[in-house]
Order: C-alpha cells, then structure tokens, then sequence
C-alpha cells in the first residue's frame, strides 16, 4: 500500500525525527535471503529535495510489532461462501479500526517530546520491533494547547507601544520559506519585517490574524465565529521587499509596527525547519 502512493519517509539523525515527502520511482522483484524475510530494493523520489525536523508536539510513537504489521489497518477476511444477508445485519463499527488503534497512544506521554531521547536506541537497536510514527495536529493541540502550537512567541514590552520586536532561534539547516505567521491581539494595517524583509496587511484587526507562507489571510475576530479569508490585494509589498520571508539558521530578527497602542499584541512565528 505504500508503495502505490506518494506519503512521508521517515528517517533518523541522532535524536532527531526527520520526514519527506517522497514516492517511489522504482523497486525490485522480492526475494528472500532468509525464512520469513523477503527484501526488495526501492528507488525513493524526494521531490521536495529536503527533509523536515518533525514537530515534536504534532508526532507521536506507538509501540510496534513487525510480526503485526496489519494490526490497525482496515483489513478484513471476507468469506464469500457465506450468505451476504448474515454478514450485512452485523452493526458497523462507529470508528475505523486505525482510528480506534491510534486512539490510546495520542497523549502527552506518548509524544516525541517525551521520548526524543529514547527513539535514537529504540530505532538503532531493534531491527524488528520499535515504534509505529503517528502525525496528528488536532491531538497535540488539544494536550497542548492552541497557543503552544503557534510557534516562537513575541510580545509588545508594554499595552501602550506601538511595536513589537525582538530576536528568535530557528534550528533550520537550510533557509525556511515556509513560515506561519499569527498575530493576537489589536492592530491596524500591521506591517510585519522578518531579517529586513517587510509585508504589510491592510485593515483594522481585533482577534487573530494568520499570514501563511503561500499568502493566504486568515481572520478570526472571536472563538464563535468562523474564521474568515481576507482578500490577498489587502497584502501589499514595500518598494525594496519580496514577497514571503526567509528563515535563517540561529538568530533572525522580527519587527511589527501595530499602529494600535491600547491594545497587548503578539506575534507568533511557526517554522518548518529543514535539512539536507
């Protein structure tokens, strides 16, 4: 099944989980070397060209037995000798069997932020058994919290300021493109300087803002609304900027003129930090 279709591969450096996007180009027939084993060798596309330090809040490890693989897949053995009628009065199982078999293993103590350090031996020293990965956003949100999902923060020093500004540590090996801007609080027309390079939003804003890295605009006034699009001609580029901003590995420098000085705002910076 994986073979059929584009997906993450995974990988390893030290302590640290890597993924990519990848499909494969080419692989062999299978053969066997030992009772029970077969290999195959696998050509991998990379078509990003880089791998992707893995959020250590959106990951999560499932103790895994190789002998059973299908274990939360949807498989099923299917006798078609017996009677549709019987099988089809069966209730229907209200979840997936995945679902229901990663259900257990989404929590704090099964994060990559409580076992980064262990995944090195477990991974290196087992060649069967280890652990199963999981990605899951919406359950690091609600073990930690949305705001801890928003990335480096950074706040105005004082309500009556009009700027925010400050410095952040990337852990990036190559320079990021890939940034999620979010701003919180109250600003008008925010112009938003990231290592030199300035965006301006126009508008008036009270609640949440989201800038992505594609350019899209996301408003959310209050939790009880529905988070609205802002029309992307409300993004305008300074004379001498680019459009996007480029991460640096170590320190880079962030400045927001607000234009609002009654109003406590922050800006948070989510960085898809990458490598070789």
């Amino acid at each position: 099944m994986n073979l059929a279709k584009p997906g993450k591969l995974w990988a390893i450096d030290g302590h640290q989980l890597l993924w990519t996007n990848a499909y494969v180009q080419e692989f062999s027939e299978p053969y066997s070397t030992d009772k029970y084993i077969i290999e195959m060798d696998i050509d991998f596309v990379l078509y990003e060209g880089v791998w992707h330090k893995a959020d250590v809040r959106k990951t999560f490890l499932q103790p895994y037995d190789s002998c059973n693989f299908a274990q939360c897949l949807d498989f099923r053995e299917i006798d078609e000798c017996l009677d549709c009628c019987v099988n089809c009065q069966q209730p229907k199982p209200s979840t997936c069997n995945k679902c229901r078999c990663e259900c257990d293993f989404l929590t704090a103590e099964w994060s990559l932020c409580e076992l980064k350090k262990e995944i090195a031996a477990d991974f290196y020293g087992k060649c069967n058994n280890s652990y199963r990965i999981i990605y899951n956003c919406e359950a690091g949100k609600k073990i930690w919290g949305e705001e801890k999902m928003l990335g480096e923060k950074i706040c105005k020093p004082d309500t009556c300021k009009d700027i925010i500004a400050g410095q952040f540590y990337s852990e990036t090996v190559l320079d990021s493109e890939n940034v999620m801007i979010t701003l919180i609080g109250g600003m008008k027309n925010p112009i938003i300087t990231v290592n030199g390079n300035t965006m301006q939003i126009m508008g008036e804003y009270y609640g949440k803002l989201t800038l992505t890295s594609s350019g899209d605009i996301y408003y959310l006034e209050d939790e009880c609304c529905n988070e609205l699009m802002i029309d992307i001609n409300r993004l305008v580029i300074p004379e001498g900027s680019t459009f996007g901003f480029l991460i640096h590995q170590g320190m880079n420098s962030v400045i927001v003129e607000t234009n609002n000085c009654c109003d406590m705002t922050c800006i948070y910076l989510k960085i898809d930090n990458i490598t070789v």
